[in-house]
């Protein structure tokens, strides 16, 4: 994880798409959790980079893609809400 933390490329691809990458909130096995503030409305976010590099074909292919689509769906103000999905090859 710490060689996708590190990457200025990763950072420099987020302030492309709006966003400035803040302070790690949280990690697991294959992604970290940072905050970040959506550049045109200022608006604080969290964001979740999964590196493709350690992840199982599982994982990414079974448990990511489950995760997205139970979060997109939920509406509730103490739960995030899924605001763009980014793949970066």
């Amino acid at each position: 994880m710490a060689h996708m933390e590190g990457t200025i490329n990763l950072e420099m691809m987020f302030l492309k798409n709006g966003y400035r990458l803040g302070d790690r909130l949280g990690k697991g096995s294959f992604a970290v959790v940072k905050k970040a503030v959506h550049l045109p409305t200022g608006r604080d976010l969290a964001v979740k980079i999964v590196d493709h590099n350690l992840a199982t074909k599982e994982f990414l292919e079974k448990f990511l893609s489950r995760e997205m689509n139970i979060i997109g769906g939920l509406k509730h103000p103490n739960i995030i809400d899924v605001e763009k999905v980014l793949l970066i090859c």
